[in-house]
């Protein structure tokens, strides 16, 4: 059982790193931003493996062509080149989709900040702007999920429906207090109780 395990993980991580040489490939014939984004969103936890401190088995990318220098370093060019992109879209600069959930916006942003803070490599000079992006990007979607939830409860709450309702129930009540006080008058009348 633990070797059929292992043979899987094994497979799976040699599947991961031969998608990730693909990719490396098209960086070094050419491509686009946008078709980077989507190739290193799909990738982005085996990028972020090649690039954390983890230990990775040098035997397994020994198949792949490339050494695990040089996966880091194309990887680290992949992030810097997808983050350090003008665009206006805050998704690409954190390398998420846009049907992401917020939480995993989050784990995304959490782990480039731990590729790209300062102060783990205080020479590079692009940490600190990509820190800022990546940050910047961040603030931006998580202000409008926030803002999203706030127009939601408002209309929720505060629409015309809510009142509407309300003004009739109110409505509601009152004439069934009044019946009840009209039937109880009655009913005292008729015994001639005053």
């Amino acid at each position: 059982m633990g070797e059929q395990f292992r043979a899987e993980t094994v497979n799976d991580l040699n599947f991961r790193f031969f998608s990730v040489a693909a990719l490396i490939k098209k960086v070094k014939r050419g491509i686009g931003t946008e078709e980077l984004y989507r190739e290193a969103e799909r990738k982005f936890d085996t990028l972020i493996e090649l690039l954390s401190d983890s230990d990775i088995d040098r035997a397994l990318i020994a198949g792949i062509g490339y050494s695990l220098d040089e996966l880091k370093e194309i990887s680290l060019l992949i992030f810097n080149r997808i983050i350090s992109h003008t665009s206006t879209n805050p998704y690409i600069t954190l390398c998420v989709s846009e049907e992401a959930s917020l939480e995993e916006i989050k784990r995304r942003r959490n782990k480039l900040l731990y590729i790209f803070h300062p102060d783990r490599n205080p020479n590079e000079l692009t940490n600190k702007t990509n820190t800022m992006k990546i940050n910047e990007a961040y603030s931006l979607i998580s202000n409008k999920y926030y803002k999203a939830g706030d127009q939601f409860r408002y209309v929720k709450t505060r629409g015309p429906r809510y009142h509407s309702s309300r003004k009739k129930k109110t409505f509601m009540f009152f004439i069934i207090l009044i019946m009840f006080i009209l039937i109880f008058w009655m009913v005292i009348k008729s015994c001639n109780l005053f």
